[in-house]
C-alpha cells in the first residue's frame, strides 16, 4: 500500500503518473470484479483513481454497481453521466461515519439528480427493480 500511497501523491505533481496510476487501479478493479463475486464498487475516484468509463464497462458486463458516495461528493456527475451511459448501475451510500449521518443521502441523491440517473437504475431506490444477491445485481 506505501507504493500506490506515493505514486498517489507523485501523481498530484506528475499527470503522465496519475493516468497511469488510474489506468493500473481500474484494470485491477475490473479483473477483481471479473473474478469475485462483488455486489458494488466503493469510493471510485477518492482513494484512488479511475478511468470511469472502464470502469463503468467492466461493472456492466459484472453486474456491479458503483456507489454514489454522499460523504465525499463522488463520482462527480460527469463521471456518473458516464457510468450511466455504459449501462451502470448505482447504489448510495452515506458512508456514515457517526451516528447521526448513518442513512444522510442527501449529497449522493443530488449528484444521482444533477446526473440525470433515473430511480430504476439506483439499485437501494425504491423505485428500482434490482435486488442485491451474491454475485452482483439481478434484475
Amino acid at each position: 500500500m506505501g507504493r500506490v500511497k506515493w505514486a498517489l501523491n507523485a501523481s498530484k505533481v506528475w499527470k503522465g503518473l496519475r493516468e497511469g496510476l488510474a489506468r493500473a487501479c481500474t484494470d485491477a478493479l475490473a479483473a477483481a470484479m471479473a473474478r469475485y463475486d462483488i455486489d458494488f464498487i466503493t469510493h471510485p475516484n477518492y482513494h484512488y483513481p479511475v478511468l470511469m468509463g472502464q470502469l463503468a464497462d467492466a461493472a456492466a458486463r459484472t453486474n456491479t454497481a458503483i456507489e454514489i458516495n454522499s460523504a465525499h461528493g463522488l463520482p462527480k456527475a460527469a463521471d456518473l453521466r458516464l457510468a450511466l451511459k455504459r449501462d451502470a448501475r448505482f447504489v448510495i451510500g452515506s458512508d456514515a461515519h457517526r451516528p447521526e449521518n448513518v442513512g444522510n443521502f442527501a449529497t449522493g441523491l443530488m449528484l444521482a439528480l444533477e446526473a440525470g440517473i433515473p430511480p430504476e437504475s439506483i439499485l437501494n431506490s425504491s423505485e428500482s427493480s434490482y435486488t442485491l444477491k451474491r454475485g452482483g445485481a439481478q434484475r
